[in-house]
């Protein structure tokens, strides 16, 4: 049987679960694709169907149309690869081998879709079926977010191990000592190192180059304890690995911030999460998607002043520091910045068990989608922009689960996000 990738419909209410299990009703949001390699120009197109091959030629294409027009109205269907995506490529490849190879068959498959009210997106390289759990490593990593460069307050940093959140500033720090004094010895030990490379380097001459890297190369959150920091590598043995970052990036991993934090060093912040924080969601709480209802009677997180897709110079593409958002409960203010977070955080584990909290995200959930998120076992979404806390989503989850506190993700539903650095 071919794959899919199905879904119940997440619904709050018992009894509308009810009436979808009686009625066998679901939801299935597919991906098809025809993969060749950059360069070729094919004669023919093998089809994947939701990953599994389906066959070759005309025939498999007609196979493909017979399966989605048997899908439920607002099925997501996303197809590729879309070459017209590929900037890198050498753009002599069909843009949609199947539409340049059967024509007819593709515009059957636009038919098929407006008629049954049906989505039609498309990705570069894919699409694919993204995992929600990550197979896990015999090394361990540390990660920081919320870090500026060295004037940044410490208890403006939060730390992770292994994605696994220790806390913010002193504390966080204590905790991550704590679990590096229990790793094995000879245990392989990720830690960030900023470094200006790759096309960044043009903005400057080699003598800056080499004396900015030689400032970003020693930048560490933890700076005032640094001894403690060593002792802890030290005594376990482990295996110190610098894992290269480039510094300043504010707006994705593609660009380079120049807008500098103190007079010696552009930004460090990074807002890359490889993932978009998507695994995020999937792997934790329920989407609310925009034709389901929300759960009645939940505490309700949200932001203020805070521009999730311009900054106030209108340039899309940048991003606002996180200090910059106020955070809001039940539309009750809580404060500004990592302190006003950290003021919701402490309502939320106030909470009983199984309390429900709806999280504002910066999700769309209505297709065709432009970058669409793809997950096995979930419909695809994708991202509409940053949220102010994008680099403490870990903290906020930590919460949750230890108070087991039910998360509902309520999307934005904005545009989509498109071609900004988020979704490259």
């Amino acid at each position: 049987m071919v794959k899919t990738i199905l879904s119940w419909s997440r619904l709050s209410c018992v009894w509308c679960l009810l009436v979808a299990l009686a009625t066998g009703a679901d939801e299935a949001d597919v991906i098809f694709s025809t993969p060749f390699r950059p360069g070729e120009r094919p004669e023919s197109a093998k089809f994947l169907y939701g990953g599994e091959e389906i066959g070759e030629g005309q025939k498999a294409f007609q196979e493909v149309l017979r399966r989605i027009g048997q899908l439920p109205p607002g099925t997501s269907i996303v197809w590729g690869p879309n070459y017209g995506r590929c900037g890198s490529c050498s753009g002599q490849e069909p843009r949609c081998l199947a539409k340049s190879l059967y024509p007819k068959e593709w515009a059957d498959l636009e038919k098929v879709v407006a008629e049954r009210r049906l989505t039609l997106s498309s990705t570069y390289p894919g699409p694919f079926l993204s995992p929600v759990a990550i197979e896990p490593t015999d090394g361990a990593e540390i990660e920081w977010q919320n870090y500026r460069g060295p004037e940044t307050p410490h208890d403006e940093v939060i730390y992770l191990l292994n994605r696994k959140f220790m806390g913010r500033g002193d504390r966080g720090f204590s905790n991550l000592i704590l679990e590096l004094n229990k790793l094995k010895p000879q245990t392989q030990l990720g830690l960030p190192q900023y470094k200006i490379s790759g096309p960044e380097t043009v903005n400057y001459d080699s003598d800056d180059l080499q004396s900015l890297n030689a400032k970003f190369e020693r930048l560490v959150p933890f700076a005032h304890q640094q001894s403690e920091f060593d002792r802890a590598v030290a005594s376990q043995k482990l295996k110190l690995e610098r894992t290269r970052q480039r510094p300043g990036v504010t707006s994705g991993r593609q660009r380079f911030a120049r807008t500098p934090v103190v007079a010696e060093h552009p930004t460090v912040a990074q807002w890359d999460a490889g993932d978009r924080r998507g695994r995020t969601f999937v792997s934790t709480g329920r989407i609310v998607r925009h034709d389901e209802p929300r759960s009645p009677n939940a505490t309700r997180f949200s932001w203020k002043g805070y521009e999730t897709q311009r900054a106030p110079n209108g340039e899309r593409t940048e991003r606002q520091p996180e200090t910059t958002a106020i955070y809001v409960l039940n539309d009750v203010e809580q404060g500004k910045g990592v302190e006003g977070f950290k003021q919701a955080m402490d309502k939320l584990s106030g909470l009983p068990p199984d309390a429900v909290v709806q999280v504002r995200v910066c999700i769309r959930t209505q297709g065709p989608f432009v970058c669409p998120l793809i997950y096995e076992g979930h419909r695809h979404f994708e991202r509409s922009g940053f949220e102010p806390y994008f680099g403490m989503f870990p903290w906020l989850v930590s919460v949750a689960e230890k108070q087991k506190l039910k998360l509902e993700w309520i999307p934005d539903e904005e545009e989509s996000c498109g071609d900004c650095p988020l979704n490259k």
